[in-house]
């Protein structure tokens, strides 16, 4: 799902709603990410950055938000946790940015040249970062 709302796409579910656990409405009705996806600027995320080798295969990418903010996923298909690492120069950003885990609901801190964040294995970290004040 974290894919889908950088994309941005239609969010569509197939299935009898009232048999889903409140595991699964939980991730489907999270403000936070339904707000990535329906997002009025409509841009969708860039990758910018991928690492395949025999121990990793992750992926960093990146959307513009309309509040001036960036949607940021990060992505392990590997078979093992790993670190993965927002670089500011390869994402092209400037300055202080605060980092928001929208899964998780939690403010990760402030962070202006790298943020690195662990990952497990097929999963996925879907973050908010917004600008900090000067």
């Amino acid at each position: 799902m974290s894919f889908w709302c950088l994309a941005p796409s239609p969010l569509m579910l197939g299935g009898n709603l009232p048999d889903n656990t409140d595991a699964d409405l939980a991730l489907l009705t999270n403000d936070e990410v339904l707000a990535v996806d329906q997002d009025p600027l409509a841009a969708p995320a860039v990758r910018i950055s991928q690492k395949r080798d025999q121990e990793a295969h992750i992926e960093v990418w990146v959307r513009p938000l309309q509040d001036g903010g960036r949607a940021v996923g990060l992505f392990n298909r590997g078979e093992t946790t790993a670190d993965i690492s927002l670089d500011w120069a390869e994402a092209g950003l400037l300055g202080k940015w605060t980092a928001r885990d929208l899964w998780e609901h939690k403010n990760m801190g402030d962070y202006d040249t790298r943020l690195t964040h662990s990952v497990l294995p097929h999963g996925s970290v879907l973050l908010k970062l917004t600008p900090t004040a000067k």
